[in-house]
């Protein structure tokens, strides 16, 4: 069994005495394919069942129904405004480590070391709000959490791991 992943490339082997040497193309909808000596690189670009078809000189001779599936919970980290990674007082937004997916929402959350009132806001965007700038400047741990990502095929939502920060004042 071939276990694909939404955004994520899989190499799979042909034995190449099966495939003519030259007019060979590999295409689907709903993944990326590239073919070279006997490897097939797969990177599915939706969720779910998709064809993959053989061509040979522009002509359809096989297909193989293929499916893949949503990753695991994905990383996020921190991110300026040019999107390299960074600390948070430098902090922009919280984007994904798979470049396949964006942030959607998120909940942040600080817990005051102090033992003080707990301050949290839900975020319906990537941006990080000022809050949390002013709220880093005290010692305590940030949380973000609930972060809802949307793949790049515009339809598939999922979550990531929480991303966990301690501020020293």
């Amino acid at each position: 069994m071939i276990d694909l992943k939404l955004g994520q490339s899989q190499s799979i082997s042909i034995d190449k005495k099966f495939i003519p040497v030259e007019g060979v193309a590999f295409e689907s909808e709903f993944a990326e394919v590239a073919y070279k000596s006997g490897f097939l690189q797969v990177k599915p670009t939706t969720v779910g069942e998709f064809t993959l078809r053989l061509h040979v000189n522009g002509q359809a001779l096989d297909s193989v129904r293929l499916g893949s599936r949503v990753p695991e919970l994905l990383e996020v980290t921190l991110a300026d405004a040019l999107g390299n990674n960074c600390k948070l007082g430098n902090a922009h937004r919280i984007q994904s480590v798979n470049t396949n997916f964006q942030v959607l929402s998120y909940t942040a959350v600080f817990y005051p070391k102090d033992g003080s009132e707990v301050k949290s806001y839900k975020s319906l965007s990537r941006i990080i709000r000022p809050d949390v700038g002013i709220w880093a400047l005290n010692d305590g741990t940030l949380v973000i959490k609930e972060i809802t990502l949307l793949s790049s095929n515009g339809i598939t939502k999922t979550s990531a791991e929480p991303l966990i920060i301690s501020t020293n004042g």
